[in-house]
């Protein structure tokens, strides 16, 4: 039986911490409307949305502790269970808090990067300058790099290469997620998915490329603009679930025409849709309740009203 005891908390739908670990018991219905004048819009996968919201309400979470031990400790009682490993990291020369679940019932482990929340995050997330890393042989964003080589040396050593592991992050914390995939992809170690939401871009063209067959999903937030930073030579990687409102969905491939597009950063819109940044919750949330509809990227306007 799926766990869909929904708590909302913070403005966040929180989900038991057993559905992180757990597939298929979220998995909505999608519905594929047919748009005549777009006959060639590829469907989404399926998702098990109640496993994404449950990765997002882990990363999220994983900010709430500041370096606090007891913020710390109350963390890892709320996602202790039997035969299930927590770690709360704390990592103050990055200023970054993430956490290990490891259940070794379903032999599973998720890692969980979180958001930008501290002034030294937001030093990462200025520090818009592309390196070329000589490990991975691409260019990567110097700031995100730095928090991702962290990250691996620190849980290296706590994970199971024998175990399924997933790597998750929103935000500053989504790009990290991507690039210490790549740097554990480059270790050997099996990396089964990647999950970001809100994910800034963490490479260029040819890193892109490099890294196309990385098992990475990304959601967006309609009118986001996180996403499509940082601007110039950066660009994204991986397939993009836009999430609208409702039950509404659209989805793009990289080598769909509106994938540049999408991706690009307008300067011409309103700051306020940073607004949208913060709605990841509210959106995931409201795909739990049955049938999940997609939509064609151009209509997706009309499935949105603007945050406020």
């Amino acid at each position: 039986m799926c766990m869909r005891s929904l708590a909302r908390r913070a403005g966040i739908y929180a989900v038991s911490a057993a559905i992180v670990l757990t597939t298929g018991c979220g998995l909505g219905h999608l519905v594929f409307p047919t748009f005549p004048d777009e006959p060639n819009v590829p469907a989404a996968p399926d998702i098990d949305y109640a496993r994404m919201n449950a990765l997002f309400t882990l990363a999220y979470d994983a900010a709430q502790v500041e370096g606090d031990t007891a913020k710390a400790d109350n963390l890892r009682a709320q996602y202790a269970q039997a035969n299930t490993d927590v770690y709360v990291r704390v990592l103050p020369d990055v200023a970054i808090d993430y956490l290990v679940v490891v259940d070794h019932a379903t032999k599973q482990q998720t890692v969980a990067l979180p958001p930008t929340h501290n002034h030294a995050n937001v030093t990462e997330d200025l520090d818009a300058d592309l390196v070329t890393d000589s490990e991975l042989g691409i260019s990567l964003d110097r700031g995100w790099r730095d928090v991702a080589l962290a990250v691996r040396q620190d849980v290296v050593p706590l994970l199971q290469s024998e175990y399924d592991l997933t790597v998750t992050g929103y935000s500053l914390g989504g790009a990290a997620a991507v690039i210490l995939a790549m740097y554990l992809t480059h270790d050997q170690l099996d990396v089964d998915q990647v999950v970001t939401f809100g994910q800034p871009k963490v490479t260029d063209a040819s890193g892109a490329q490099q890294f196309a067959d990385l098992p990475l999903l990304r959601f967006t937030a309609a009118e986001d603009p996180v996403p499509t930073l940082p601007p110039g030579l950066y660009v994204h990687l991986a397939s993009e679930v836009m999430l609208l409102d409702g039950p509404y969905i659209a989805y793009l491939t990289p080598n769909d025409p509106d994938y540049a597009y999408a991706t690009d950063f307008d300067l011409n819109e309103p700051d306020d849709r940073l607004l949208a940044h913060t709605s990841y919750g509210q959106r995931l949330g409201a795909k739990l309740a049955g049938e999940v509809v997609q939509v064609p990227f151009s209509r997706w306007p009309a499935y949105v009203q603007t945050q406020e």
